[in-house]
């Protein structure tokens, strides 16, 4: 107790994924490692290039977890990775574990990403 948050059975403290991927998306990554490891749920970092795509923002917005548009600087993703690692640590100071059911709670930013509804224009808008 105190300090760094606890490690999950799969021994990860927090995972940065695009939502597009090669050989899979990040949606589906996303419920695997939940279903595997219901704290992963709140670890999750995502990044996308693909900000106009509806469903993807749907997604997003559900999963609680910050996201970076692509472009993104060091510092935006310092400040994602602080923000995951500060909740799941007063989570577990507090003996939260969050459920395998669909995440709610904590909001997952205050702005959604340049070019979607509610954010700022995209660059060259």
């Amino acid at each position: 107790p105190g300090g760094a948050p606890e490690r999950g059975p799969l021994g990860y403290d927090l995972i940065v994924s695009d939502i597009r991927m090669a050989d899979g998306d990040g949606q589906s990554f996303y419920r695997e490692a939940r279903a595997l490891d219901a704290r992963l749920g709140h670890r999750f970092v995502f990044i996308t290039g693909d900000t106009a795509n509806p469903a993807a923002w749907t997604f997003l917005t559900r999963s609680t977890c910050p996201v970076l548009a692509k472009p993104f600087t060091a510092a935006a993703l310092h400040q994602a990775v602080h923000q995951v690692m500060t909740a799941a640590a007063e989570d577990e100071a507090h003996g939260i574990l969050p459920s395998s059911g669909p995440q709610t709670g904590r909001p997952r930013r205050d702005n959604p990403p340049p070019g979607l509804p509610g954010g700022p224009p995209s660059p060259g808008d």
